[in-house]
């Protein structure tokens, strides 16, 4: 489904601590921001479009201690201004990095106020690492509830679908705010028009409730017919719960050791009258099955630096499929693209429906089939289309193969 916003700017503030890289990289799922804001004197800014939205943020240097109205933060007071006019018409939000011992003290607060006016609130966003609501800080639950809960913790763990929920809650965030810009531009006389972002956002409104309500009516179908499927299930089982299936199934079994008593007595005898041809043949069968092993194995080996491994990948070890699966599409041919998405459509059990893939190109694509199978699954099927369409060539096998050996599969 299309985002809400086919582009956010953020601003993110904080002071030093606070966690104000970690958030900006974890919405644009790289590593943005490396160099501590403690050394910084001045915004960074960078940008990535993640999950169909073009992302642009800026980091404000930090502050330690009280952010205040004196002259020794002068500087650092005109860069986090410079910050929020560095976009024409001003940023979405200001997210508010802050840490469960923060002291967001009166004084800073009132500086921030004197600084971008008192407006800032209603653009405000408070992101945080550890979960706020479990801290019984007054000071930071009385400017959350103020903030009307515009509040989000930072995911644990740098999953897609962990990541593609937070961008999802700022949007839905900057979204929800009424009677009040889109943008927040800090000279409150500038005005800007919105129309043509205000209806764009309106239809994505109803598109996302559209394919809701398509997935609420699907999901209540299923739970229909399964309940039906299961009703009939139980009464078969009553059917035959009269019988004695234990007897039967040991008659079975008695026959099966008969039949393996026969088998062994017939290898014996034949051992027994010709011992040295049984004992040729029989030697033989098994180097020529240990040579072919040994072979096929080499050869794969060889070819494709194949090793087996243990499975001890967790979901975190695959959180970089997605840009792997986005190089190998970006990789494709045009008719070899048009391939892959046909057949994607036409597969047997876990079909994706055609509204969802035609006109994606790499990234969006990439993002809806790991949604819709999951990581292993998605690194299998695109194996099995790769082969099919056909690519086959070392640069193609180079990027998926370490992907398949975490998954204990071989090309």
């Amino acid at each position: 489904d299309d985002p809400l916003f086919k582009e956010l700017h953020l601003v993110i503030i904080g002071s030093h601590g606070s966690g104000k890289n970690d958030i900006g990289n974890a919405i644009l799922r790289k590593k943005a921001f490396t160099s501590p804001s403690f050394f910084a004197k001045h915004y960074v800014k960078k940008e990535r479009t993640v999950f169909g939205t073009k992302v642009t943020i800026v980091r404000a240097p930090g502050w330690s201690g009280e952010l205040d109205s004196h002259e020794n933060h002068s500087e650092l007071k005109q860069e986090i201004k410079d910050a929020v006019n560095s976009f024409e018409k001003g940023p979405h939000a200001i997210i508010l990095a802050i840490k469960w011992n923060s002291n967001l003290t009166q004084t800073t607060q009132a500086t921030l106020e004197k600084l971008l006016t008192r407006r800032f609130w209603e653009h405000t966003i408070i992101i945080s690492k550890e979960d706020l609501k479990k801290t019984n800080n007054e000071n930071i639950d009385s400017l959350i509830e103020e903030l009307n809960n515009r509040y989000c913790q930072l995911p644990k763990r740098s999953s897609l679908r962990n990541s593609k929920k937070l961008i999802e809650d700022i949007a839905l965030m900057i979204a929800e705010k009424e009677n009040v810009p889109l943008h927040f531009p800090v000279n409150e006389n500038e005005k800007h028009d919105e129309s043509h972002e205000k209806n764009n956002l309106l239809q994505s409104v109803r598109q996302k409730i559209q394919t809701l309500e398509e997935l609420d009516a699907k999901a209540i179908t299923d739970r229909t017919m399964a309940r039906k499927s299961i009703k009939r299930l139980q009464n078969i089982g009553r059917i035959y719960e009269s019988f004695d299936l234990d007897s039967t199934l040991l008659e079975e079994k008695e026959e099966e050791e008969e039949e393996e008593e026969k088998e062994e007595s017939t290898v014996q005898a034949t051992a027994e009258i010709h011992p040295k041809e049984a004992s040729r043949h029989l030697g033989c069968a098994e180097m020529t099955s240990t040579i072919d092993a040994s072979q096929n194995a080499t050869e794969v080996n060889s070819n494709f630096n194949w090793k087996p491994s243990v499975s001890t990948y967790s979901e975190d070890d695959l959180r970089g499929w997605h840009g792997c699966l986005v190089n190998i599409l970006e990789d494709l041919t045009q008719e070899q693209f048009k391939k892959m998405t046909t057949k994607i459509c036409n597969m047997k059990d876990d079909r994706i429906l055609r509204v969802h893939v035609e006109n994606q190109n790499p990234d969006r694509l990439a993002v809806v089939m790991i949604e819709h199978w999951g990581e292993k699954k998605c690194i299998i099927y695109t194996r099995d289309i790769l082969k099919d369409i056909p690519r086959n060539d070392t640069k193609i096998i180079n990027l998926i193969l370490p992907y398949l050996q975490m998954i204990e599969e071989s090309w």
